[in-house]
């Protein structure tokens, strides 16, 4: 979806990231969020924001 509306973004993104952060941080970390369907992201925030309000409320 983001390559059809932008594709100049990920090519940047992914040389911004080989070349300046650690190559293999893409093959591990961008490239399976990016291949990941498009809820899976909010879900996954969304989890994180209750366990951390759940660990709040119990101290």
């Amino acid at each position: 979806m983001i390559f059809g509306i932008w594709p100049e973004f990920l090519n940047t993104l992914q040389a911004g990231v080989q070349r300046r952060i650690l190559p293999e941080l893409w093959d591990w970390v961008f490239l399976p969020v990016l291949e990941a369907p498009a809820w899976v992201a909010p879900a996954v925030l969304g989890a994180l924001l209750l366990l951390a309000g759940l660990a709040r409320r119990r101290r």
